[in-house]
């Protein structure tokens, strides 16, 4: 479930970036263009199965486009909220233009070819953590393209040739660092790895890795710069992308006022009085709400 955790907010953040560099710099119905097929006999697939999904899902907004406007599918907007990490994998693959591959791609600050190997690695551990499938000591069938010069140092915190988990987890711990830069996600991870003892040898782990950068708790309020390079982007921020739309448009269409939660800290302080009754940011779980919701 850690795994899937993570797995799941690379995936929101990847879907924004192929919706907006395809929407900015190819339409709003770019994926209904095939002259932008790397492959056009995949193209067709590939919008069969989009159309399945849509079709698939009962969601307000999409029920809504349908019914306002005459066209085919929604908006590349409004697509990619239902689409799987799979099939994001295969549209980012057949993506012909090399310029919209690599404004994604930068996002993260890796190479198209790379993300593309990284996709449709995480893919196939996504479902195996679906499945409820074995993680320990497996070897994937699909391994991800290591990174060559950028991000610079980035290489090194690999283990090449590796088919086990230890390369995902550094991929989920670079993209973490990026789209959420003050994660847990890091000390999560290791904290279950030290209670659960046992060698982690087995998940191709190399021996000095607790000393690799990539592993590297950031210090208190200092964001994390493991690799010589700045990781989070705002322009491509989860933030940026989805969280500010989303409060703008609450606040204009039902005159919602949106707070977010990493916001508790500063404005009104943490304790049980306060706005989500956290301790602190690193609570995940509404204790003083959920308790009193257990004991009406």
């Amino acid at each position: 479930l850690l795994v899937l955790d993570a797995i799941e907010r690379v995936e929101v953040s990847v879907r924004s970036q192929w919706a907006y560099q395809l929407a900015h710099q190819h339409g709003p119905h770019a994926h209904l263009d095939v002259t932008l097929a790397f492959k056009p006999h995949l193209w067709q697939p590939n919008l069969d199965k989009l159309s399945d999904e849509v079709g698939r899902y009962d969601e307000a907004f999409i029920t809504h486009l349908q019914n306002t406007y005459s066209e085919s599918l929604p908006p590349v907007w409004a697509v990619c909220e239902v689409m799987s990490l799979g099939l994001l994998s295969r549209w980012y693959n057949n993506l012909k233009p090399i310029p919209t591959r690599r404004a994604i791609a930068a996002a993260y600050g890796v190479d198209e070819k790379v993300l593309e190997s990284w996709l449709r690695h995480l893919s196939l551990v996504r479902n195996t953590c679906a499945h409820h499938s074995r993680l320990w000591n497996r070897e994937f069938t699909i391994t991800p393209l290591l990174p060559r010069n950028k991000p610079a140092g980035l290489a090194a915190q690999f283990h090449g040739g590796s088919r086990k988990l230890y390369n995902a987890l550094v991929i989920l711990l670079h993209c973490m660092d990026v789209i959420a830069p003050q994660h847990h996600w890091r000390s999560r991870l290791k904290g279950l790895i030290a209670r659960h003892g046992g060698s982690v040898a087995a998940l191709d782990f190399p021996a000095n890795w607790q000393n690799l950068p990539i592993w590297q708790d950031p210090k208190p309020g200092t964001p994390k710069q493991e690799t010589g390079e700045p990781k989070a982007k705002k322009d491509y921020s989860e933030d940026l992308l989805i969280q500010a739309p989303s409060a703008e448009l609450l606040e204009q269409q039902l005159g919602w006022e949106s707070v977010f939660a990493q916001d508790e800290g500063a404005k009104g302080g943490w304790g049980p009085d306060s706005l989500l009754g956290r301790a602190s940011d690193a609570e995940v779980v509404l204790t003083r709400d959920v308790l009193a919701a257990l004991k009406r």
